[in-house]
C-alpha cells in the first residue's frame, strides 16, 4: 500500500466515524465523494450526495449537509 493510498484509508475510516451513515468514496485520481443510501425518511429534504478535491473539503460539505 503506498503511502498516499494509506493516507486515503486512513481518512476513509475517520469520515465513516464522523458521518454514519454515509457511504465515502475516493476515487484513483483523488476525487471524494459523500453518498447517503438509502436516505432516512427524516433527510428526504437533505443533500444525499456530496464531493470534494480533498477529504478536508467533503468533512466540510458533509458538516453543512448534516447540519
Amino acid at each position: 500500500m503506498t503511502t498516499t493510498t494509506h493516507a486515503h484509508a486512513e481518512a476513509k475510516v475517520e469520515l465513516k466515524r464522523e458521518f454514519p451513515g454515509w457511504n465515502i468514496i475516493c476515487s484513483a485520481d483523488g476525487r471524494w465523494w459523500g453518498q447517503r443510501f438509502p436516505v432516512p425518511r427524516e433527510a428526504f429534504d437533505q443533500p444525499n450526495m456530496v464531493d470534494a478535491d480533498s477529504a478536508a473539503g467533503l468533512r466540510a460539505k458533509l458538516a453543512e449537509a448534516t447540519s
